[in-house]
């Protein structure tokens, strides 16, 4: 762990999977935070939803993050512009 630059980049991987775990906590406290289906499929139903939401999260804010283009000028409605 001498290295520098190893070290950051490792803080790096360790503060988005932090970032990625508060987002999908966030959005299951939306629904108080239960699973409240009782059979396992439903369970897996409401999981995936979950995991739809954060994947639709993540990649919205990466496009609308992105340098070199204005990604969030082009999906703005017409009439917002």
């Amino acid at each position: 762990m001498a290295d520098e630059s190893y070290r950051r980049r490792i803080a790096r991987q360790l503060n988005k999977g932090e970032n990625l775990h508060a987002l999908r906590r966030e959005l299951a406290y939306a629904g108080e935070g239960a699973v409240r289906r009782r059979h396992h499929e439903q369970q897996s139903e409401q999981m995936w939803c979950l995991t739809v939401a954060t994947n639709a999260i993540v990649t919205w804010s990466t496009e609308l993050l992105r340098p070199g283009g204005d990604r969030a000028a082009s999906c703005r409605p017409a009439h917002r512009r």
